[in-house]
């Protein structure tokens, strides 16, 4: 990030004192500090990717400083450490992210909601965003090229069959019964129906039952509300299922996090298992 300054060596002081690493070229403090991850080319133009993260082995650390009051007051309400953890770590990699993109400060990043509840940044150059976090990990998907909706869950979470006809057709429905995983394939239908619904911008009004899906891992095309849509599923490790959507046939670059200043970006997820 870097600060114009009026009164260079008056404001010099005090920037030192308030950030770790301070560097000075033509006349500009850039400011280095420990929230800072290192440039990376998925952080240019133009954009269409996921990064995965988790929160056990991304330190948190002081990242909150750049989530806004609103979004402080939201994470105290959470009283378990980890769900504080999970937002934190969502929330802080959604607005560095979207600054280094803009190069606008990250305080300076206004968000709102569309009609039914996608939250999109204000800013007129913005890509579209979308966020999904649970278990040990959390989803960042950024595209500046499409619609994106991704969604994580725990493979192992358990789930009653009563949910069974509000989510999946009746084809959908006898797949499960015969299936030797029924427990597994419903998280494959759940996250693929979120991203599709999420990519749509259209949340939980969908009528899920309405969404074809494949209900198992890989790649496969979808059309919804007269708009199409690239899908793809993984296993992301033997705990979390991963689903990502797009409104373009370009696929989704899948890159996971290592630490704040260390990522590992993983090859187009259609023709490539997925590293972890």
């Amino acid at each position: 990030m870097r600060v114009k300054v009026s009164h260079f060596n008056a404001f010099v002081k005090n920037t030192i004192a308030q950030y770790d690493f301070v560097a000075f070229y033509d006349k500009k403090i850039i400011i280095m500090d420990s929230i800072t991850l290192k440039p990376h080319s998925f952080l240019s133009s133009p954009c269409h990717w996921v990064l995965v993260a988790s929160w056990r082995s991304v330190d948190t650390g002081d990242k909150k400083r750049l989530l806004s009051k609103e979004e402080l007051e939201r994470c105290d309400r959470f009283r378990r450490d980890e769900d504080q953890q999970r937002y934190i770590l969502a929330h802080a990699l959604k607005r560095y992210c979207l600054s280094q993109y803009l190069d606008v400060p990250a305080g300076d990043l206004l968000f709102s909601s569309g009609a039914k509840g996608k939250p999109y940044c204000t800013h007129k150059d913005a890509p579209a965003f979308n966020l999904s976090h649970s278990g040990d990990y959390i989803l960042l998907g950024l595209s500046s090229i499409g619609h994106v909706g991704v969604d994580v869950e725990q493979s192992d979470r358990e789930v009653s069959s009563d949910i069974f006809p509000r989510v999946l057709s009746a084809e959908q429905q006898q797949r499960l019964m015969d299936s030797v995983d029924a427990q597994y394939e419903f998280m494959c239908y759940w996250t693929q129906k979120e991203a599709v619904s999420k990519a749509l911008g259209l949340g939980l009004s969908i009528d899920f039952t309405t969404i074809q899906c494949s209900g198992v891992e890989g790649e496969f095309d979808t059309h919804h509300s007269k708009q199409s849509l690239l899908v793809n599923t993984r296993q992301w490790d033997e705990r979390h299922i991963i689903s990502v959507a797009s409104t373009v046939t370009q696929p989704l670059q899948m890159i996971k996090l290592l630490s704040w200043d260390e990522v590992l970006e993983v090859v187009d997820i259609h023709n490539e298992p997925i590293e972890t």
